[in-house]
């Protein structure tokens, strides 16, 4: 798929961008069939909206292995899209960000698969994600998010059924989340706890889980709603 090295504003649609065939993930970067789906250089800036992005497969030596669909290094904004069904050798299952990512608003992140980071691995900045879905996603450490550097505020957000073998199940944070609120944690299983903080900022507030000892901040295991706010309830 070709590089984003320059503004670009892409509406899906609806439709998707899907790699066909298998992903063996066996550090061969010759598999001409193996490849991420986008690669956003410093310069590049990218608005995807309205769009699925699936089946990517980042396997081989240095960068080739990270970024199962999106690899970014300048600026990526995401709307009503889902990522779903990507793979990457070492990090970063759904998106490796080394970048900016202004916003993840209103999208899904489902059945991505890497070592580290399942949904997202993040070593840049995040400013926000909200109203998204982390679902069955699946690493080493950090099923649905891996973070190594700066996310600040994670919104109205849903992790459900993502795994880690080692640690955080739904999030792993190993620097800074500025905010987590008003969130849904749910069956995220591994070898830890739903939530792991080993950083220096983990805040929240308003979040529920189906289990006290989440490790998630802020949490409750009642759904009132002056625990988890207005903005988690849809009728």
């Amino acid at each position: 798929m070709p590089t984003i090295s320059s503004p670009i504003i892409l509406d899906g649609m609806g439709f998707s961008i899907d790699r066909d065939g298998a992903c063996l993930l066996n550090n061969n970067n010759v598999d001409s069939s193996e490849y991420r789906l986008m690669h956003i250089l410093a310069s590049g800036d990218l608005a995807l909206n309205n769009i699925t992005l699936s089946g990517g497969c980042a396997d081989g030596a240095l960068f080739a292995r990270i970024g199962g669909a999106i690899l970014n290094a300048g600026n990526l904004s995401l709307n009503n899209s889902t990522i779903s069904g990507n793979e990457s050798t070492l990090d970063g299952g759904g998106i490796y960000n080394s970048g900016t990512i202004s916003i993840i608003k209103n999208s899904t992140f489902s059945e991505n698969s890497t070592e580290e980071g399942g949904g997202i691995y993040n070593n840049g900045l995040i400013t926000t994600i909200q109203n998204s879905t982390f679902s069955g996603n699946s690493s080493i450490v950090g099923g649905g998010i891996s973070n190594r550097a700066t996310i600040n505020a994670i919104q109205n957000s849903t992790f459900s059924g993502n795994y880690a073998l080692s640690s955080g199940g739904g999030i792993y944070n190993d620097s800074s989340i500025t905010v987590l609120s008003n969130s849904l944690f749910h069956k995220n299983t591994g070898g830890g706890t739903e939530c792991s903080n080993f950083g220096t900022t983990f805040n929240g507030n308003n979040n529920l889980s189906d289990v006290a000892s989440s490790g998630c901040p802020g949490v409750s295991t009642t759904l009132i709603t002056s625990t988890v706010g207005l903005s988690l309830i849809h009728i």
